[in-house]
C-alpha cells in the first residue's frame, strides 16, 4: 500500500513538473529577437540592395544626361570647323565626366529645316567607335518626330551620347529585378555664336 502511495505521489509530482515546464515554455519570450532577426534580415538586405540599385541607376542616368548637355554646349559654341580629333576629344570628355567602366560612343549631327522639302536635312553626321552617321532619310524616318520645330534654313546640332550601365546589385548576381541598360541621350541644341558649325571636309555647309 505504501509503495502504491509513493508511486502515485511521484507520478503526480512528475505531471505537475511537466505542466510547469510546458507553461514556462509557452510563456517564455527569450530568443524572440534572434528568431525575428533571422526571418526579417534577408528581406531587409534585399530591400536595401534594391533601393541602392535604383538610386544609383537614377544618379548614373542624371550624370549621363548632364554630360551629354555639356558636349552639346561645347559643339554649339564652336566657331572653327570640327574634325575627327575634336570629335574623339569630345568622347574622351564624356568618358571623364561619367567615369563609365563600359565602352561609350557619341554622334554629332548638324541638321537644318527645309520648308520647301518639308523635312530635316542632315548637313553632316559623324560618330565615334565605328558608329555610322545619320542620313537625311534615316534621321527623318527614325527620329523625325523627336526633332523640334525650326525656322526655314535654321541649323541645329544633335548630340547623342551612349553608354552601358550595369547595376552593382544586378539580376545576374543577386536575382534582383533590375537588369543592365543602355543610357542613350538625344540632345538637340540651337547654335550659339555662328549660323552653322561645319565639318572640316564640308565647305558648303552654310548653303543649306
Amino acid at each position: 500500500m505504501q509503495i502504491l502511495e509513493t508511486l502515485k505521489f511521484h507520478c503526480t509530482q512528475f505531471g505537475a513538473d511537466c505542466r510547469d515546464q510546458i507553461r514556462k515554455f509557452a510563456h517564455d519570450t527569450s530568443g524572440t529577437i534572434t528568431v525575428e532577426a533571422v526571418l526579417i534580415l534577408p528581406i531587409l538586405i534585399w530591400a536595401y540592395a534594391g533601393m541602392f540599385s535604383f538610386f544609383n541607376a537614377y544618379r548614373a542616368q542624371n550624370v549621363n544626361l548632364r554630360a551629354a548637355y555639356t558636349l552639346s554646349d561645347l559643339v554649339t559654341r564652336k566657331v572653327d570647323p570640327m574634325n575627327v580629333s575634336y570629335l574623339n576629344g569630345l568622347n574622351t570628355i564624356y568618358d571623364f565626366l561619367i567615369s563609365a567602366p563600359h565602352p561609350t560612343w557619341i554622334r554629332v549631327t548638324e541638321i537644318s529645316w527645309s520648308a520647301d522639302e518639308d523635312r530635316f536635312n542632315v548637313i553632316w553626321s559623324q560618330a565615334t567607335k565605328g558608329r555610322t552617321g545619320w542620313t537625311t532619310a534615316s534621321l527623318n524616318d527614325e527620329r523625325g518626330d523627336e526633332l523640334p520645330i525650326l525656322a526655314d534654313k535654321t541649323h541645329a546640332i544633335i548630340v547623342e551620347a551612349s553608354t552601358y550601365y550595369t547595376p552593382f546589385f544586378s539580376s545576374s548576381r543577386f536575382n534582383m529585378l533590375m537588369d543592365p541598360v543602355n543610357f542613350d541621350n538625344f540632345i538637340v541644341t540651337s547654335l550659339r555664336t555662328v549660323p552653322a558649325v561645319c565639318w572640316i571636309d564640308d565647305v558648303n555647309c552654310h548653303d543649306f
